[in-house]
């Protein structure tokens, strides 16, 4: 650390001043740099502030969400919400931690929002100001910390802000993610805090120990991905850092002696920083540590389904303006499609990635010339940067990610390790930023020459504002004021158009946290257990009487119709079964009118039991006069890779049968005891030890543990 100190040092009296070279007016170039930053900014979100905020970047998905949660956070500042718990899929309490909090997210929103903008706008300002949050930490990440010359500081503000690799991976869909700008303002944050911890003379120095640690705790908050993935960067760079001074020293020993020396001198304000962000993650753990609890992580065969190829390392996107074309003819030649549209979409232009190769043979060749001082930066950020590109790819089945998804704690809840890409993306743009700077002081010449190649190959011409305004205004307009008989509420028939299943989620939840009524409706990363309201068809009735009556809400229940734009209660009485009827789980079949829990949506080939129990409710039309029997048939989800489950069938809480099924087809009969028939009702549970989901089994994207394929269920005489 104390060698770090003193490369910085070496490296300041090499920078100039600009006022001093260019002997101009002293505002000359700050006015420079807000007008780079203004026009970065503008360019980033040149679609939607050309159309004057008629089109909004994102899509009306993710988006819709994050502006659903900053309503949320609203209506807890103002104490008609639980903090941890959104009025969607109600009443399940805790479904903030199906999604990402947002809460940094919330104070320019609320800002926008007091100034009089809706919703849909105020969030945009909010994504804006992030961005130009983003362009100015980089800016003073590379003048302060790094001690560059205004021109390098100003490149590297200037790629992080327009960078291709947000445009197609952010902009266009995940706008959850432009907290990623606040990444380098938490890297200015810890690099002051430890500067100033070593100079006793200088003030302030608890208050930044402080604001780092709260920061961090409260990124954490905003978006789990880009605090997990800032935190894992950081121990990698340490990682690095040791190997090359090991390397120099001759032993693995030496820098960590240097460091912890560094600590000793500065414990006070580590400590500080550390309870500072104990205290901030508090509300982070109390979100999200039931959640996990809850549903286990993600398994990795599900993580290789969202990993990135080695080939992605340059998928910029077909769009890019200089390198789509001739990259999108590479990727058919070696992989026989164009780049794809995916989490993958989030790589490089090749010269970027170029000069970070040459920055660190650069840097290695000079680490100890203190003439220069910034050869070992250039070494370590360029080394650390490969390492991080490397976890993520997968090859076949094989990938350096599963030591992270196993060794690193909270790994197991991330679904999309290419996302780790956003946050590497600041080290690479630090190590050709420093190499840049020392083109600067060699041949200013060259440098602009490849400042101005830099910044071409990021720009992408691809449409990232596609939400409507006007569409989305008017969507949530056709809901009137609802009745106050109305206690919740769901979406009964979706607005007019060809939109999305969970488009139509969104609007309900939306509706909901307008007037402050909850809804059986919702959306998030994870879906709760029992919850099949995805798709409005033939069984959704009978999935939303399922759902209201397993959690005790059948009461005060109104369905809104946003075609009819109308309001209306709702009966969620059971439907009647009929000795010797058909129960039909095939897709049109009536099924859903008995389904109780466990169950996914109807299919062609019937309805699959979800999870370790699944069961129907039987309101018999009469008391049965003989015995009866119960007739199955349904097919297995037995492969390869699951060749046999147990089965247990529970009538009324007896147990009449248990079954290990090894084969696909399935064809069962059970005799019902006189035991079980003095009464009208009859619940029928099936149970299964060992669910599993294709996703566990690394065979498609599909996270539900599948265990009988149900096609028909049968009562008739015995």
């Amino acid at each position: 650390m104390a060698q770090l100190e003193r490369l910085h040092d070496t490296a300041a009296a090499h920078v100039e001043t600009p006022g001093n070279a260019a002997g101009g007016s002293r505002w000359a170039a700050p006015a420079i740099v807000i007008l780079l930053a203004i026009a970065s900014t503008v360019y980033f979100f040149r679609q939607s502030l050309f159309s004057r905020f008629q089109l909004l970047n994102g899509d009306n998905g993710d988006t819709r969400i994050l502006i659903a949660i900053l309503e949320h956070w609203s209506a807890v500042f103002a104490g008609r919400a639980d903090m941890r718990s959104p009025n969607f899929f109600w009443p399940l309490p805790g479904m903030l931690g199906y999604s990402d909090a947002m809460f940094l997210y919330w104070p320019p929103y609320a800002l926008a929002r007091a100034l009089g903008f809706d919703l849909f706008v105020s969030l945009q300002l909010t994504l804006i100001f992030f961005k130009a949050v983003g362009f100015a930490s980089m800016y003073c990440l590379l003048r302060s910390c790094l001690r560059s010359s205004m021109p390098a500081a100003v490149l590297g503000a200037v790629l992080f802000t327009i960078s291709n690799l947000y445009s197609v991976a952010i902009g266009a869909s995940h706008s959850h993610l432009v907290v990623v700008n606040c990444v380098p303002l938490l890297a200015v944050l810890g690099c002051r805090a430890w500067r100033l911890a070593a100079e006793p003379a200088k003030r302030g120095r608890a208050f930044y120990a402080v604001v780092f640690g709260a920061y961090l705790g409260l990124l954490f908050f905003t978006s789990y991905y880009i605090a997990w993935f800032s935190v894992l960067a950081a121990g990698l760079a340490l990682i690095v850092a040791w190997l090359i001074r090991s390397l120099e020293a001759g032993s693995a020993l030496a820098p960590l002696r240097s460091w912890a020396d560094a600590l000793r001198q500065r414990k006070l304000f580590v400590a500080l920083a550390a309870l500072s962000f104990a205290i901030a993650i508090v509300p982070f753990l109390m979100t999200y540590l039931p959640v996990l609890k809850q549903t286990g992580g993600r398994f990795f065969s599900e993580v290789l389904l969202y990993s990135a190829r080695p080939l992605d390392i340059l998928n910029v996107g077909g769009k890019n303006r200089l390198w789509g074309h001739p990259l999108d003819r590479l990727f058919i030649r070696v992989t026989g499609a164009p780049m794809q549209v995916s989490e993958a979409q989030s790589g490089w232009p090749p010269l970027i990635l170029l000069l970070c190769l040459v920055s660190i043979v650069m840097g290695l060749k000079h680490r100890r010339d203190r003439s220069i001082g910034d050869g070992f930066l250039m070494a370590w950020l360029g080394l650390a940067f490969l390492l991080d590109i490397l976890l993520p790819i997968k090859i076949g089945d094989a990938s350096l990610w599963w030591f992270v998804f196993k060794l690193v704690p909270g790994g197991s809840a991330i679904r999309a390790p290419a996302r780790f890409n956003h946050v590497t993306n600041i080290l690479l743009i630090l190590a050709v930023c420093l190499l840049a700077e020392r083109l600067w002081r060699r041949s200013r010449a060259i440098f602009w020459v490849l400042a101005l190649l830099l910044v071409a190959e990021q720009l992408n011409r691809d449409h990232i504002a596609r939400m409507s305004h006007a569409t989305e205004v008017a969507v949530l307009a056709r809901a009137p004021q609802p009745p106050a008989t109305c206690r919740s509420f769901f979406l009964a028939k979706a607005a007019p158009g060809d939109r999305l299943w969970y488009v139509d989620q969104l609007d309900a939840v939306l509706i909901a946290r307008r007037f402050n009524l909850p809804t059986m409706n919702g959306y998030s990363g994870w879906q709760p257990p029992g919850w099949h309201l995805e798709e409005i068809n033939s069984s959704y009735l009978q999935h939303v009487r399922e759902w209201a009556t397993a959690h005790n809400i059948a009461q005060g229940v109104c369905g809104l119709d946003l075609t009819a734009r109308a309001w209306a209660p709702y009966d969620l009485s059971a439907t009647p079964y009929t000795i010797g009827s058909v129960i039909d789980f095939h897709k049109n079949g009536n099924a859903a009118g008995y389904e109780a829990q466990g169950w996914s949506g109807e299919e062609e080939t019937g309805s699959w039991t979800v999870g370790p129990k699944s069961s129907i409710e039987l309101t018999l039309s009469e008391v049965p006069r003989a015995n009866l029997v119960l007739l199955i048939q349904a097919h297995a989800f037995i492969n390869r890779l699951h060749t046999r489950f147990e089965e247990s069938v529970v009538v009324d809480g007896q147990k009449l049968a248990d079954w290990i099924i090894t084969d696909v087809p399935v064809q069962k009969k059970i005799v019902l005891p006189p035991s079980l028939l003095a009464h009208r009702k009859l619940r029928i549970e099936f149970l299964n030890s060992d669910p599993r989901s294709p996703a566990e089994l690394g065979m498609w994207a599909d996270t539900r543990k599948l265990d009988l394929g149900m096609e028909t269920i049968r009562l008739a005489p015995e």
